[in-house]
């Protein structure tokens, strides 16, 4: 997982190799932290996260973005804590039962085929977003923080943690 650090905020991210993946830890709570990947996802790419820990604050995003300036935008689509669904980087509350992040959650998000698609371990659920043609850029991983101590691992999944994001 490599990040982009030109458009991550490096004063407010800590950056860290760690248990075969990359941790991600905020340090600030002022403005939402964001981290880019800094290679655009080719079809079928996939990755998995692991919310370490959750800050005071009580949201992160997770999903993949078009649009490499940092910020929530019209081409961010994920999840969110707070019942939060991002498409089109407007919220869509609830969509398909999504609830939020907890501390723990572990998830795999897969690229795929114009959809975003993440199968969350703890809810034994796969949820999918319609993702429209990123043009010329392509989408790459992204995620958002907002609270010191917010922490996520990220990896690569297995074969198997794959075929579960149908």
């Amino acid at each position: 997982f490599k990040i982009d650090i030109e458009t991550m905020q490096p004063e407010s991210i800590d950056v860290e190799d760690a248990a075969g993946g990359t941790r991600l830890t905020c340090k600030s709570g002022s403005v939402h932290s964001v981290v880019i990947g800094a290679d655009p996802l080719a079809d079928g790419a996939a990755f998995k996260i692991d919310i370490e820990t959750i800050g005071e604050n009580g949201w992160v995003f997770v999903g993949v973005t078009a649009d490499p300036a940092p910020g929530p935008d019209a081409m961010s689509f994920g999840w969110a804590t707070g019942f939060e669904v991002y498409m089109d980087g407007a919220i869509k509350a609830n969509r398909d039962g999504w609830v939020q992040w907890k501390e723990g959650d572990k998830a795999v998000l897969r690229f795929r085929g114009g959809e975003l698609g993440m199968h969350h371990l703890r809810l034994k659920k796969t949820f999918v977003l319609p993702v429209p043609s990123a043009g010329e850029g392509g989408f790459r991983s992204h995620l958002c923080f907002f609270s010191p101590d917010d922490r996520i691992l990220v990896t690569v999944p297995t074969a198997e943690e794959i075929s579960l994001v149908v």
